[in-house]
Parts: structure tokens; sequence; C-alpha cells
């Protein structure tokens, strides 16, 4: 067998996780009609153990990415819902960077806000020690010093413009967060129409995503160096904890010669950086082996993960009075990766992607493993009927099984799975959960999370909450 033969059976032995979805959702689906089949996986929120709860002008659940490490630290790092003027601002215009220790109870031990950047439309950064930048996308990623390889700290990372104009030549790229030795210089960024080892590729590339704040970049990250990588007009940047590091490898004349060099790199794969969401999320990495590296466009957004996405499936269309009721699509599907599976493969018309991210880290090996996460909604049959003076029509009281799978990208192992029933309805002051985000799961410790957002009294709240087995849950009930 040639060298050549051998690195294509590779690229596609690590493909397979997109070609076996499709019959593993067949699986996901086995209890249909409302049917959880067992109790065993079914989780229940846990009260009063948020990551992060606040007050919210929409819908829309705060989209975040969280790093789960061997040693029991977790890492999370929520984006803005929307951007406002000013150099401050309430925690759904931040980037919110949190950590949890390993010492602390995993299902209610408090995060720290480790720091934050408010995300200002019109005061750009102009030294490290303000938490605020114009128009910022940011990560949160584990980074090697590059004079000392094993000295590795998670590190807020940003990328902003040096003007509250947003332009191409406004742009300064990704770089160091509050680091008061990195500065506010300008950094690098990527624009090289590569795919990384999974077959992904930055949804962005098709566009000048430099001219737009609600556009999410992408950039390599090196599990050998513990560094990001970006090829930029042909050169390829690191950066380290320290800083931009230029390794020496030679300009690339085309994206042909930067994917062969990708290619023969060990390990290295993309992840992205997150701009403002609002109520419309593009999905930052797509898996597309064939197709153009366009940008996603309106009628492309990650539909399941925009404002209501509970809240829409319980819509009926039926006035007070009638007797029949005709509601939205009453099932849907949801994973982490824009591209893997046709979504209108027996499952109706309702899918998405999903901005949000999760990691797995291993302490004694320094390596970041990517999961792969997906949802299957569907309609619990037999809506709640319940009369709402207020509008003068019917509102439902809907339940809806959401069951989750994930998969850790490396191994090709499913990680966990489980389901959980939610309550929502169209009308009234309360409505219920009315967008829910895929589950994370955090195999070092059983908890779970979920990003949410819920219309109490006649306001919108939307945080973070953690998750356990119903058997855990009843156990609090049942007394000695």
């Amino acid at each position: 067998m040639t060298t050549a033969e051998a690195s294509l059976l590779a690229k596609a032995a690590q493909l397979d996780i997109a070609a076996s979805v499709p019959a593993a959702l067949n699986g996901y689906a086995k209890n249909k009609d409302g049917l959880i089949g067992s109790m065993s996986d079914l989780l229940m929120i846990i009260p009063e153990a948020e990551m992060l709860e606040d007050s919210s002008y929409t819908t829309a659940p705060p989209v975040t990415n969280m790093i789960f490490c061997s040693n029991g630290d977790v890492y999370a790092h929520t984006v803005p819902i929307g951007r406002a003027s000013g150099s401050s601002g309430n925690l759904n215009q931040c980037h919110n960077f949190y950590s949890k220790a390993a010492n602390v109870d995993p299902k209610t031990g408090l995060f720290t806000r480790l720091n934050y950047c408010f995300f200002s439309t019109d005061t750009p950064r102009t030294l490290w020690s303000q938490r605020f930048a114009a128009d910022p996308a940011g990560a949160f990623l584990p980074l090697a010093s590059s004079l000392n390889p094993a000295d590795i700290k998670f590190c807020p990372l940003i990328s902003d413009f040096s003007s509250a104009t947003i332009a191409a030549d406004k742009f300064r790229g990704i770089g160091l967060f509050y680091d008061s030795t990195y500065g506010v210089v300008t950094g690098h960024y990527h624009n090289a129409n590569v795919k990384d080892k999974y077959g992904r590729k930055a949804s962005t590339l098709g566009i000048d995503y430099r001219t737009s704040y609600n556009y999410f970049e992408c950039a390599f990250y090196n599990n050998v160096k513990n560094c990001l990588v970006v090829i930029q007009d042909g050169n390829v940047w690191e950066l380290y904890s320290n800083g931009w590091v230029s390794p020496g490898v030679p300009t690339f004349g085309t994206d042909a010669q930067a994917q062969t060099w990708v290619d023969a790199q060990p390990d290295m794969f993309l992840v992205p950086f997150l701009s403002m969401t609002g109520d419309t999320l593009y999905s930052p990495m797509r898996s597309d082996t064939d197709g153009p590296n366009k940008a996603k466009s309106s009628t492309e957004n990650s539909y399941d993960t925009l404002a209501g996405n509970m809240q829409a499936r319980s819509r009926p269309s039926q006035a007070a009075g009638s007797s029949t009721t005709t509601g939205s699509s009453p099932v849907g599907h949801l994973c982490s990766i824009w591209g893997t599976v046709d979504p209108h493969v027996n499952y109706g018309t309702s899918s998405g992607y999903a901005v949000s991210q999760q990691y797995l880290w291993d302490v004694a090996t320094r390596k970041l493993a990517p999961v792969y996460r997906e949802s299957f909604y569907e309609v619990v049959p037999g809506q709640l009927r319940d009369y709402n003076a207020t509008v003068t029509t019917l509102s439902y009281w809907t339940a809806i099984k959401q069951r989750t799978v994930l998969t850790n990208l490396v191994t090709k192992e499913k990680l966990a799975e489980a389901q959980q029933l939610l309550q929502v309805r169209e009308e009234g002051s309360s409505r219920g959960v009315i967008t829910a985000g895929i589950p994370y799961y955090n195999p070092f410790d059983g908890v779970w999370y979920q990003a949410q957002a819920a219309y109490v009294g006649d306001a919108y709240y939307t945080g973070v909450c953690r998750l356990e087995s119903f058997a855990d849950s009843l156990k609090k009930y049942m007394g000695p």
C-alpha cells in the first residue's frame, strides 16, 4: 500500500462519524410517540445550581462552550446575546469566562467568573486592562508557553476591531485578552480554505468575516504543541500563552499547498471564535467534504437554537372554541456540526446546527478532544388545554421529549445518552422552558449541563443549569 493510499484510508476512517449519524438517529428515535422507554436515563434539573442566570430581553439562551478536565476542573465561555454602546454591561452583553475547581461539589459548587469582555458597539480597546472591546469574538482554550511547553494555562482569547467602524482594515485579529505582557496589539487570523482532520471547514470563509460582527471565525488547535494555529495569506502563525510566534513554515502559494501541510500535522483541528449571537446563529463549522466552502446564508442558519425552539413546537393554530389543532413541526433534530446529516430524512422539516461546542481535556496527556453533540426533539401527544383570557385563545401546555447523544470525536465512542421532558406553552404570563440547547455531559463527574431560556411571570430569563439523573433527584425526596 502506498503512503498516499494509507493517508486516504486514515482520513476516511476519521469521517466515519458523519456517515454513521443517520443510522444512529434511527436508534435515538426508537421510543416514538412520546414514549421514554426507561427512566434510567431521564434527567432532571438540579434546583438552585445554575452556572449563571440572568434576566434577558430575548428568548435566546447563552451560547456556551464548555471544557471538562480529567482532574475535575471545568471551564466555560458564554457568548453575548446582545451588543450595546459604552464600556460596561450586564452578563448577557459580555463574553464571560468561568471556571469551577475540582475541590467543590460537582452538582452545587459555585462557578467563578474569572474574566469578562463587554460587547461594545462604539468603544474599542486601547489598554490591556480594559474589559470591553469593539464587536469582539472570543474563545477560552488551554495554551502552552512557547518558552515552556509544560506550562499550560486556560487563556481568554479575543478577536476585535481597533475602531468602532467595522471594516477589514480595522480588524485587529486574534490575540490574548487581559494580558499585561501581550498588551493590545495586532494579531493574526485564519483565511485559508482548508479542512481539518474531521473533514470540517470554517463556514464563514466564503465571505470576509472581518466586515461583520455576527460572523464566527475559526482557527486550528494544535494538540501536540498546545497552541492556536492560523494560516493567514499563506503564512503559518502560532499563538501561545505568551503571544504569537512564527514557526518558520515556508509561505503557501495556494490553499492546496496549505491543505497538504494541514494533513501532515499529527493532531490539529478547528475551533470556533464566537461573536454576538442574538436570535440569528450561524454554525462556525461545516462538515462538507465535497461542496464549496461558502458562507452560511440566512436560510441556512441554526434554526433549532433560535429563540423559542421549544415554544415553536407547542404553537397551536386554533382559536378559542375550535375543535381541531394544527401545530408547527412536532419533531426536530439539532447537532453541533453543520452538514453532518441530511436534516430532512425521516425527521420532518425542522433541523438545525448548534453553535456551542464541548471539549474534554486530559491533564496527563495534555490533549483536547472535541465532542459531537446532537438532540432529537419530539412533541409528546396530547396537549393540555388552558383558556387564556388575556389573548382570547386557547393556550396549550405541551410536553417535549429531548433525547441527547454525545460522541467523542477522537475515539468515535458514545460518551453518553440521556433524555428530558420539558414543558412549554405558547401564551400566558408563564410559559416554561421556551428555548433549550443541546446538553453537555461531564464524563469525569457524571453531571449534565444545559443552556435554557424561560419565560417566568412576564419576563425572560436565560441561564446554564445543571442536571442529574431522575434516580438521584428522587433520593432527595425519599427521606431516610
